[in-house]
């Protein structure tokens, strides 16, 4: 373990932060599941944190010194965007200097020797962010400029994640048609509703299972209180995975086009009830990622 990253740098492809001592180079799994631990690290979208670039190196130097192994960057497009916020698509422009900032950060972590997680997606808590096409389009073209700004690095990894990317309920449908905020959610609705006649066209299949009353005309996801740990629930969850996972697949094909050997992970909430079939995972192209 000791010859691992303990290298000089000759020219010669190597992964991880420096080349290995000896005729074999350690894979990605077997040098980057070393670390100790990682702290956590967010700044813009927190106007408490004094994001000063003094302010990062004592942190990053602090991390060395206690003994830990990288830090995971919360990555956020508020950040980034004039005007950008964190439960909204942002339509402004680059924060060209926020970009130099994180490329600043991951320079300094790399002096240090420090690995990098820049989690990805925390992103857009849109209703539809999933489902229309433009407003993902936005997400994608945001992964894409954060991975080739930050992938020449070789201490970066990334993780997508889930958790604003309506993973276990942060978004649901209104119950009550009349609530203001029912009109965002047309794709959603139509989406599962789609989704259940193809898993069964006969609606007495899901009131029975259900406990519900509920025609094909008036059939909705289960709202983020209602019948929770049960079948209603436990089907929203599926369903909501089952919209997931081409976008993740998306994603990961950006990320790995970019950056083909780069470490990928993937992040999700754990209280998610019952789904215990492998065909309902949340997670697609497991061949895409490296650890869950």
């Amino acid at each position: 373990a000791t010859a691992i990253d303990a290298g000089v740098d000759v020219g010669l492809p190597y992964n991880w932060l420096r080349p290995d001592i000896g005729a074999f180079e350690s894979t990605k799994i077997g040098s980057i599941f070393n670390p100790r631990t990682a702290a956590w690290y967010a700044y813009g979208s927190d106007q408490s944190i004094d994001v000063s670039i003094v302010r990062w190196r004592d942190d990053l130097r602090g991390m060395k010194m206690a003994g830990l192994d990288g830090v995971w960057e919360v990555n956020v497009w508020a950040d980034y965007f004039t005007g950008g916020t964190w439960s909204q698509i942002p339509t402004g422009t680059w924060l060209e200097d926020m970009v130099a900032r994180l490329k600043h950060r991951v320079q300094y972590a790399t002096s240090q020797g420090l690995m990098v997680n820049i989690g990805l997606a925390y992103s857009g808590a849109s209703a539809n962010l999933l489902l229309d096409d433009t407003q993902f389009d936005l997400l994608r073209s945001y992964v894409d400029r954060i991975v080739r700004e930050t992938s020449v690095y070789p201490n970066v990894m990334y993780t997508l994640c889930t958790e604003v990317f309506i993973g276990a309920g942060y978004l649901t449908v209104p119950v009550n048609p009349g609530d203001p905020t029912y009109s965002q959610f047309p794709l959603w609705i139509a989406n599962f509703k789609s989704w259940c006649y193809n898993q069964n066209s006969n609606i007495s299949y899901w009131n029975s299972r259900w406990g519900t009353s509920f025609t094909w005309d008036t059939i909705m996801p289960a709202y983020y209180t209602d019948g929770w740990g049960g079948n209603r629930h436990r089907d929203y969850i599926r369903w909501l995975y089952a919209v997931q996972r081409p976008r993740y697949e998306d994603l990961a094909n950006v990320i790995k086009g970019i950056s083909p050997n780069c470490f990928l992970g993937f992040h999700e909430w754990l209280g998610d009830p019952g789904v215990t079939n492998p065909a309902d995972s949340p997670l697609a192209g497991t061949d895409k990622f490296d650890f869950v």
